[in-house]
């Protein structure tokens, strides 16, 4: 599995499906580093918040870098519309997602089977039914 994830880690984002318009030019090394976290973590609840925490990094990266290139477009005036913006949708979501696990990955798996059965079987219920729970789906 490591030697799968080493190769894995060298391809590019659109390799993984990643739209043009949402590659991160940071390779989204904000949200790598909160999955990161989940290693350091023992509850069931951090391990949650640190996914949640994850999701979130890639949402904000991703507005990060569509204000600044909105901002480029109008100081240069391209013939693009500048209030152009490129939303990430869920199903823009999941490649994002695989990337930041790959890239997070350097030395071992940063997420193993038995982590998400172990916050799927110990979550509160409530949780699973809200955000926490979408993205521990994802």
């Amino acid at each position: 599995l490591s030697l799968k994830i080493d190769k894995l880690r060298s391809r590019s984002q659109m390799f993984f499906g990643i739209k043009d318009e949402l590659q991160s030019t940071t390779n989204w090394n904000r949200a790598v580093y909160e999955l990161q976290l989940l290693k350091d973590c023992t509850l069931p609840s951090e391990k949650l918040s640190v996914l949640v925490n994850c999701a979130h990094a890639i949402y904000l990266s991703n507005a990060k870098e569509q204000k600044e290139k909105s901002a480029d477009n109008q100081y240069h005036k391209h013939v693009q519309s500048a209030n152009e913006a490129y939303f990430v949708t869920g199903d823009d979501f999941l490649p994002i997602v695989i990337y930041v696990v790959v890239q997070a990955s350097k030395t071992q798996p940063c997420l193993t089977d038995a982590d998400l059965h172990f916050m799927e079987g110990l979550i509160d219920p409530t949780q699973n039914r809200s955000e926490p729970g979408y993205y521990l789906a994802v």
